[in-house]
């Protein structure tokens, strides 16, 4: 019993050094959400398209994220082309548009761009995602 409780212990306080390190990153989260002007309406016009008492998680294809100007992406699903597109709100300037093939995990470095807000664009098969982030 003795050598139980001192696992759990041990395992609690290695996890709590494990979130203390990960709290320390100053990285940023890109939320990703798909545009609303790709959403298909289901044919019987009800807008969700779900009846009340189904439920399931919603997958997110791609994340992205933000540390030290380098935009990360992270590709949940295989595809077989995506073409990734970061715009400076600001000016309406593409500072950075790229196809890329069976993409997996993309950095992509903006340390000599502006400060200001940009929006993260990801093209994939059927898939619009969108995401702003400021530098």
């Amino acid at each position: 019993m003795k050598q139980l409780l001192f696992i759990l212990m041990l395992l609690f306080i290695s996890r709590v050094d494990v979130s203390a390190r990960a709290s320390s990153n100053n990285y940023t989260i890109i939320e990703l959400s798909q545009n609303d002007n790709e959403r298909e309406l289901p044919e019987d016009g009800n807008e969700t398209g779900y009846s009340p008492g189904m439920r399931s998680v919603i997958l997110q294809p791609a994340y992205a994220y933000l540390y030290n100007n380098v935009v990360s992406i992270i590709f949940e699903e295989s595809f077989s082309a995506a073409t990734i597109t970061i715009v400076n709100e600001a000016t309406g300037e593409t500072v950075y548009s790229e196809s890329h093939n069976s993409p997996t995990n993309l950095n992509i470095d903006l340390s000599g761009k502006g400060n200001g807000r940009y929006l993260l664009e990801i093209e994939a098969n059927d898939i619009y995602l969108e995401g702003q982030f400021s530098l």
